[in-house]
């Protein structure tokens, strides 16, 4: 028998998701909303890390912003379809926000970026 998903324990997945990117092992993408990045981890399941202004998220889904930003992770399936969507109110102990910081500097190439305008600056 199959837990009742708001009894999941989402805070491994979340704290893999974390570490796996820290170690490049995901490579985030942009997506057209240029808050939300997504990652593929196998040909049948993808995330999208996202971040919703805190008056659209407080009154329509009852979120709790971070930092002013309320942080959605959402699963998919093969097809593109959201199967699901987790908050940090369904994760404890990790937070959801250092995912979405990990994916935004990967999927918009901070660490290169920056390694780029270091070496421009010492040509100076």
């Amino acid at each position: 028998m199959t837990k009742h998903a708001s009894s999941l324990d989402f805070a491994p997945l979340v704290k893999q998701l974390i570490e796996k990117s820290e170690e490049g092992k995901l490579k985030w993408q942009p997506t057209a909303n240029r808050k939300a990045f997504i990652v593929s981890v196998s040909a049948s399941v993808s995330f999208m890390v996202s971040v919703q202004d805190p008056v659209a998220t407080t009154v329509g889904g009852g979120l709790s912003p971070v930092n002013g930003e309320a942080v959605t992770l959402t699963l998919f399936d093969a097809n593109g379809q959201p199967v699901w969507d987790i908050h940090q109110r369904n994760v404890q102990r990790v937070s959801l926000r250092d995912l979405y910081d990990s994916a935004r500097r990967i999927g918009n190439n901070v660490d290169e970026r920056l390694v780029g305008a270091l070496s421009a600056l010492e040509r100076l």
